[in-house]
Parts: structure tokens; C-alpha cells; sequence
């Protein structure tokens, strides 16, 4: 029968390259219901798990399956495209697909099998038992225990001598329990009178709340009418000697205070003063109450609108509230500015595959300044009118406030935001509002393209050759590699933007394989806004509206020649003169090292001793801020040392330069200077991103000092001098990137200076001018890079004429040598039995870094035109990464 069998993908770990989905039957109450995406409970061994149904199919390989048990949410959860893209990840970058899978999902949604431990109902012979095991039954006696929970608080009982014979013997119970998901819908309870609550009807509504009594009934009548009869002598004299009420000699009753004073006390005497302050605080608001607010303003709890709520006063209603990263964000729509002849080609270019559906890859390189956010923003509008969505992938969370300012002005309440410091919360409802099309544009962090968009048009991937791209961990994927790949399942351009992409993409560029669009001139502003401003300035003539701009010229100071000069600063005298004139006409500068800290190791003058992080055998680096040593791989601090822990000499010396130290030179030079420092240490804190770039922009520092968070993607009109204050930090790691790296970044950050009329320069600090990327990156000449790197990647066979795959075993520092030679072995037979020209394994040996949280770390590294196929039925045992086209192999 048509639809009888679902392949499964298990959330049970794997083996890497074994079976990815299993066979299960489906039921006939789940027959026309069940689809690829949906999440599902099966029955795998003897366990209860989840997985994922990624396709539905008449037979199955094998003869006996077991049935789908049941659905864990009515709705698929995985749209179909994410299925395609998830099992080509696993495919190419040889990850287990339930892992790719999984990280598809909204947060919290799956849940693991916890084991719980009952007591049996039969009786139990305690004389048999051992102490330890008289003392577990008896602790489950009083209610049954997670064992997770015993293994942490009482260890000794979770043993396999205490616990296992008891499970044997039946008189204790293993069992799963499956937790509930530790997400939902937020509700936002809402409070509305269920009567007109007028001053009256509050006060008659007191007799209703509350503690009932004799007084407050008296009292109360007294209030209202003016006057009661005496039925309870002792009561009315009680009141009469409290000053409350005067008795006639009628044998009436009569207030003796205020009616104000007498309703304060009927509420003190029945305690109902938070439940009245909520009666009248909704007769002020006259329209529904958000309950928490109720709670701030009266101090009233849920216990208080209950008893309201029982007395037929309020109801008590509720509706989802979603959490939203944008809400109270207010953006300004703007207009878009007329394009240039260099823009509107780009433009009819890529949404011309739009209208037609035909889809391909666009490689947007364009100078910093060019103009590449506005052919993102044309390309989205025309992606929203056919009526899809879109997706714009940035490589850090340093680049979200700004481009997400530009992208919401543009689309009004149509945009929103995907990144690691969102909520759990935040990220289930944004995740449940793109699956339903309630959002046009999304604007993310690579994870983003895992999203379930149900129409997605477009894909826009800015600055591509950022290397934050490719996930860190398991399943380790590039996020660029991956959009293309997605762009050609969807048949929907992608567009990867760059002034300085990765040579991969820029060599499948210029062979035809992606489409080239170059835009190499800057645009400074429109000739109108000039005018209007009174801007006298000389820009390059263009055609149409647009004034264009040379890069910022870069200045290159030799360091070596400034010690020899006698300065010492780590600061030119360049820098210095320019900083100097910076401040004085009210402009801002930028100073970038890619190095946190105040000081980048530290040492022993006598010894030579350096302090050395004890897991990771890494220099540690001293902040200042908080007097330690922080190893800024494994996050281990510990006090700076008086005395030299090897010769207990006191000569202790600080070397090299971190932002930090940055931070305290300049304002020794400066001392009126307002400075903002951002780097991971000052940005850790949710938000701390977006004050700070808003700090900036509205001129409440004059100095941004940072790390490559700084580098890329921020436009910042008022910044028109960048200072480099060492170009060197990468350009000779051990690694065939270093180069590229190096030029990229320095180009970047250039390229934050002179982005508006004022104009801007660079000073570029480095002990070596002569090298070709310093260079290259100084003239702003990225194809002349180009032409110096490629030669050098061909001679050495590195990508992009060959792919790479990075073999890393953790371990005791015996074990890597002796599994990293054992592989060798085995892959060179490999190699040999493929007959996989072409394919070179060099290694083994010590990672570069070495050693990281205790682990030793060796590597291998296989150089192949498809290494994914070489290794795909390799045997990996635990204690192997396996990197498919890493970014680096440090």
C-alpha cells in the first residue's frame, strides 16, 4: 500500500557513516497524516526515542519493522527543503545526519529519556539487603528518584553493586521518563472587569472578599446608610469604645468617624487591601490589564484575581504574547536613493532569476563603500513582491544592530533577527512566525539558514569570506558552501557579497561557475545631499546622481624605523599626529589590534619563564581590569605572580600589546579622550553590542578601539582616520591562509574610514612593509592579491585546486601519536586501493595548538579533489574530529 513506511532518523547516536534512517510501519491512525519533517516517537532497542520522519515510502528493505508509536507534535516541524539540505551537509562535510537534523530544530522541543527508579509495590525482604541497599529503598520508599539525580547526590547508591541486583531481583524499578518540551507559546494574561466597577459597586463588592465578620457588616451598613439598629450589644460596644460608632439611647447605631475612615477599616479588618487596589486600579484604566503589570503596580498575587475572579468581579483571559527581538525597536523608513549604472546592472541581473525562477550564484564584489546593502535591499523588495521571503546571513553579531536598522527602515515590521543571544524563548517564537510566513526578511547568523522558511526567494550571504561562516562543531558546515548549495535545491539566486572574497569563491567567479558583478568604485554620497549641505568637497564625476569617492589612502609606517628613531610608544608618530588633529575637529577614529588583553604574555626577566595556561600550554594573557591571567582558549584564570614560580625571582615583566593596553596609552596621551573598547571582554552581556554601536554613532566617544569585530560591515559617517596599530598579529601563522587572512582584515578595516564626505585616511603600523599582502592591502588592490596568492596556492596544490580535509585526534599525548600513525597507515592503503590521484596526506603531527582544556591534540591533513569520498568509509573511533574544508589548520 501506497505510503505504508517511514524513514526515520533516529536521535541516537551514530557511528559516522552508518545507517542515518531506519524503517518503521505506520500505523493506520497515522496513515494520510504522517509527513516528511514530523517529529515522532519510536521504538529503537528497548528505548522509547524521538526522531525525524524524513520521507514516506511504499516498502521497506527489510521485512519486520516496528510501528510509528505515536506524533510529538501534530505538525510537520521540518519543511522539505531542510531535509534536502540536512542530508547534503551530512553527505559533504560527513556529519551524522540526526545531528544535522536536530540542530534544525527550535530550541527545546526534543526531549532525551531520563531513567527513573521506582520502588516495587511488592514487599520487600530488608534482611537480604546490604546497608547501602536498605538505604536506596528506602529512599525511593518516600518517592520515586530521576537516577540522574542519585548518581549526583549520593553516588554510592547509583552503583552497579548497590543498584543492579536490586533491578534483577524486580525490587526496584527502571523505567524512562520523558520529560515535557522546555519550550511554549508565552502567555500574556490579561485582567478586564466582568461588571462596571464604580466607586459603589467596589464597596459593596468588600462584603463578598475577604475575611467575613460581624464588625465589617456593621460597619459597612453604617457606611451605606447612615444608621443601624443594635443587634449584638457586646459587638456594638466593642466598636463604641473603639471610637467607630456611637449608640443612642434609641438603640441606634450611628458612625462616629468619617465614611472614609469606616471603608479603610473594613478593608483592614478584612484584609482585601490588594484585592481592592486592583478593583479600582481597573476602574482607572478602563480596558484590560496586562497581568503583570497588575502585579507590580496593586502588589497583588494570583491568589488576589482568583478570588476576584470566583467572585464574579474580573476575568482572567489569556493570549499569546510573542517574544520579539525587534519589539520597542523604532525605525525610521527611509527612501531609497537612485541607483548607479554599476547598481542597476548588478540589480537586473539577480532579480531578473527571480522573476524567472532560474536561480544561480552571484558573486557581488564590490569595494567597501560601493553600494552592496542597496542591491541586497532592491534584490529582497523584488524577492517580497513575488511574494517570498528572504534571508541575510552576516558572519558576526557585532554586525546585527546596524544591518538590521537598515533592512527595518526599508521593511517596516517586516524583518526580524536570528543570533546566538536570543532567548530560548525568542528563538522558538521567531522560528514558529518564519514557518507560518508571518516574516518577510530574516537577518542572521549562519544558523539562520537552517531556518523553515515556506517561500523563501532569496539568499543573501554579506561578506562571504568571513571565516565565522564555518561552525566550530559538529556538524561542522560552512555556511556559504551551504547557501549555494541551498540556492541550487530552491533554484533561487544567492548572493555572496564581498570586497575581499575567499579565493575559492572568487577563482569559481572568474571560471564562470558563479556570476561575477563587480562594482570598484566608492560612492560617497548623491551630488543633491552635497548641494543641500553645503559641502564643498572634491568627489569623481559619475553618471546619474551619485558622487564617488577614492578609497581612504593608506599610510605605511615602518616600526622598525621608528625604534630606531627612539620610539618606543606603540604608537607612530604618525598615528599620534593624526589622532591629535582627529580630536581637535570633533571626528572620530578607529584603532584596531585583533588581540584582547593588556599584555600578550608574560615573563620572567631572569628565567625566561613564561606563564602558561596548565590545560592548554598556552601563553596566558594579562588583563588589566581585572589583575589575572586568562587563557582566551579554555577561559582559565589565575592572579598574576608576584615571584617567578621557577626561580622566585620578582623580576616580573609584561609583554606585547591587547586592546586593553590600547585603551590606557591613549588615554595617557589624551587624557580628556572618551573611549569605547570593544572586544569579547567589554561585549559579553546581551545588548552590549547595540549600545555600544549606538554610543558611537550618536558621538558619545570620540575613540573606538576593538578587535576584528570592529572590521567588518559598520558605516560610521564621522570616522575618518583608522589606525592600524599592527598589521603583523596573523600574517605568519602557520597556516596556508595567514596571508589571505591578513589582507582581508587589514582591507576591512581600512575600509571603515572615509565612508562620507569628510573623507578619511589610514595608518597601517607594521615590522614588515615589504610583505605582498601588506601591500596589496595598502593600495586597496585585492586582485593583485589575487594574482600573487593563487600562483602560490597552485604550486602547493592548496584550495582552490584541491579540497582539504583536517583529521584531528584528542587525547593523551601518547595515544595521538600512536592513532595518528595507525590512520595514516590505514588511509595511505586507502588511497592506494581507490586509486585517488591526486591525494596527499601530510602528518602526523602536533596540532599548533598543541594542547587545549588538558587534551592533547595531533593532526592529519588530507589534501584531495573530494576528501569527503576518500574518508566516507573510514572507521573514525571516539576521540577524531573530522573537518571537511576548514577554515584554518591551527
Amino acid at each position: 500500500m501506497a505510503g505504508k513506511f517511514a524513514k526515520v532518523v533516529v536521535f541516537v547516536p551514530t557511528k559516522r557513516g552508518g545507517p542515518g534512517a531506519f524503517h518503521y510501519s505506520i500505523p493506520e491512525d497515522l496513515e494520510g497524516k504522517l509527513q516528511p519533517g514530523h517529529l515522532v516517537w519510536v521504538e529503537f532497542g528497548r528505548r522509547k526515542l524521538q526522531g525525524i520522519v524524513i520521507s514516506v515510502e511504499d516498502d521497506s528493505p527489510i521485512h519486520e519493522t516496528k510501528p510509528v508509536e505515536g506524533l510529538v507534535f501534530s505538525n510537520p516541524l521540518l519543511v522539505p527543503h531542510q531535509i534536502s539540505l540536512a542530508e547534503w551537509i551530512s553527505r559533504y562535510y560527513l556529519a551524522p545526519l540526526n545531528i544535522v537534523l536536530e540542530a534544525m530544530l527550535p530550541p527545546g522541543v526534543t526531549v532525551k529519556p531520563k531513567t527513573i527508579l521506582k520502588l516495587s509495590p511488592e514487599s520487600v525482604d530488608a534482611a537480604q539487603l546490604s546497608d547501602r541497599q536498605r538505604e536506596l529503598v528506602s529512599l525511593l520508599a518516600r518517592k520515586p528518584k530521576l537516577l540522574k539525580e542519585i548518581r549526583k547526590s549520593r553516588p554510592e547508591l547509583a552503583g552497579g553493586k548497590v543498584l543492579d541486583p536490586l533491578v534483577r531481583k524486580g525490587i526496584v524499578l527502571r523505567e524512562p521518563y520523558f520529560p515535557k518540551p522546555s519550550i511554549s507559546p508565552r502567555k500574556d494574561w490579561r485582567v478586564t472587569p466582568k461588571i462596571p466597577l464604580s466607586d459603589s459597586v467596589i464597596r459593596n463588592a468588600a462584603l463578598s472578599l475577604g475575611r467575613d465578620s460581624k464588625a465589617t457588616r456593621l460597619l459597612h451598613r453604617l457606611m451605606t446608610r447612615g444608621q443601624a439598629k443594635v443587634e449584638d450589644e457586646r459587638l456594638a460596644k466593642s466598636l463604641e469604645s473603639d471610637g467607630w460608632i456611637e449608640i443612642g439611647t434609641d438603640g441606634v447605631a450611628r458612625p462616629a468617624r468619617s465614611g472614609e475612615e469606616i471603608w479603610r477599616e473594613i478593608v483592614r479588618r478584612r484584609r482585601i487591601e490588594r484585592k481592592i487596589a486592583v478593583l479600582q486600579t481597573l476602574a482607572e484604566a478602563k480596558e484590560p490589564v496586562w497581568i503583570g503589570w497588575l502585579y507590580a503596580a496593586t502588589g497583588c498575587n494570583r491568589a488576589d484575581l482568583k478570588a476576584l475572579e470566583e467572585a464574579g468581579l474580573i476575568e482572567l483571559s489569556a493570549k499569546e504574547r510573542i517574544r520579539d527581538p525587534m519589539e520597542g525597536k523604532v525605525f525610521v523608513p527611509d527612501e531609497p536613493p537612485s541607483l548607479t549604472a554599476e547598481q542597476e546592472k548588478a540589480l537586473e541581473a539577480i532579480t531578473s532569476r527571480i522573476v524567472s525562477g532560474d536561480g544561480g550564484t552571484f558573486l557581488l564584489f564590490g569595494v567597501t563603500g560601493s553600494g552592496k546593502t542597496e542591491i541586497y535591499l532592491r534584490a529582497i523588495e523584488s524577492a517580497i513582491e513575488h511574494g517570498g521571503q528572504a534571508l541575510v546571513l552576516v558572519p558576526e553579531i557585532s554586525l546585527t544592530p546596524q544591518t538590521v536598522a537598515r533592512f527595518s527602515s526599508r521593511f517596516p515590521g517586516r524583518v526580524t533577527v536570528w543570533h546566538s543571544r536570543l532567548s530560548d524563548g525568542e528563538r522558538y517564537d521567531q522560528w514558529r512566525r518564519i514557518m507560518a510566513g508571518d516574516v518577510a526578511v530574516v537577518v542572521g547568523s549562519r544558523s539562520a539558514l537552517f531556518l523553515p522558511f515556506p517561500n523563501l526567494r532569496l539568499a543573501v550571504v554579506d561578506e562571504c569570506h568571513e571565516s565565522s561562516y564555518k561552525q566550530p562543531r559538529t556538524p561542522r558546515y560552512h555556511a556559504r558552501d551551504a547557501t549555494v548549495a541551498l540556492g541550487k535545491m530552491l533554484r533561487i539566486p544567492v548572493i555572496l557579497g564581498s570586497a575581499t572574497p575567499a579565493l575559492e569563491s572568487f577563482r569559481k567567479g572568474k571560471m564562470g561557475e558563479y556570476s561575477l558583478l563587480k562594482m570598484p568604485r566608492r560612492i560617497m554620497a548623491h551630488k543633491k545631499s552635497l548641494q543641500i549641505h553645503g559641502i564643498n568637497v572634491r568627489y569623481r564625476e559619475g553618471p546619474g546622481e551619485a558622487a564617488f569617492a577614492d578609497l581612504p589612502e593608506v599610510h605605511v609606517v615602518d616600526m622598525r624605523q621608528e625604534l630606531k628613531s627612539g620610539n618606543t610608544s606603540i604608537f607612530s608618530r604618525m598615528l599620534k599626529s593624526e589622532l591629535r588633529e582627529v580630536l581637535e575637529n570633533g571626528q572620530q577614529a578607529i584603532l584596531f589590534l585583533n588581540r584582547r588583553g593588556t599584555a600578550s604574555f608574560v615573563m620572567c626577566r631572569d628565567c625566561g619563564h613564561v606563564m602558561k595556561c596548565p590545560r592548554c600550554g598556552i601563553p596566558l594573557t594579562y588583563h588589566r581590569g581585572d589583575n589575572q591571567l586568562v587563557c582566551h582558549h579554555c577561559g582559565h584564570r589565575e592572579p598574576v605572580p608576584e615571584i617567578c614560580p621557577r626561580c622566585g625571582s620578582r623580576r616580573i615583566r609584561f609583554f606585547g600589546t591587547g586592546t586593553e593596553r590600547i585603551e590606557s596609552e591613549l588615554i595617557k596621551l589624551f587624557p580628556h579622550v572618551r573611549v569605547i573598547r570593544w572586544d569579547m571582554d567589554s561585549a559579553r552581556l546581551k545588548g552590549a553590542h547595540d549600545a555600544m554601536m549606538a554610543a558611537f554613532v550618536n558621538h558619545e566617544a570620540d575613540v573606538l578601539i576593538g578587535t576584528q569585530m570592529i572590521a567588518k560591515g559598520l558605516d560610521l559617517p564621522l570616522v575618518t582616520l583608522v589606525g592600524i596599530v599592527s598589521a603583523d598579529t596573523s600574517l605568519f601563522l602557520p597556516d596556508f591562509r595567514a596571508a589571505e587572512r591578513t589582507f582581508q582584515l587589514l582591507t576591512q578595516v581600512a575600509g571603515r574610514a572615509g565612508r562620507s564626505a569628510l573623507g578619511g585616511k589610514v595608518v597601517l603600523q607594521t615590522y614588515h612593509p615589504e610583505h605582498y599582502a601588506i601591500q596589496a592591502a595598502s593600495r586597496h588592490d585585492y586582485e593583485g592579491f589575487y594574482s600573487r596568492e593563487i600562483a602560490f596556492r597552485k604550486e602547493l596544490g592548496y584550495p582552490p585546486f584541491n579540497r582539504i580535509a583536517r583529521l584531528v585526534y584528542i587525547g593523551s599525548e601518547s595515544a595521538c601519536r600512536a592513532e595518528t600513525e595507525r590512520m595514516k597507515r590505514l588511509l595511505t592503503l586507502e588511497v592506494v586501493r581507490r586509486k585517488a590521484i591526486g591525494t596527499r596526506i601530510i602528518g602526523p603531527s602536533p596540532a599548533f595548538f598543541q594542547k587545549l582544556r588538558g587534551k592533547y591534540r595531533w593532526q592529519l591533513i588530507v589534501l584531495s579533489p573530494d576528501p569527503a569520498a576518500l574518508l566516507a568509509g573510514v572507521d573514525f573511533p571516539p576521540g577524531w574530529q573530522v573537518d571537511i574544508d576548514p577554515v584554518d589548520v591551527l
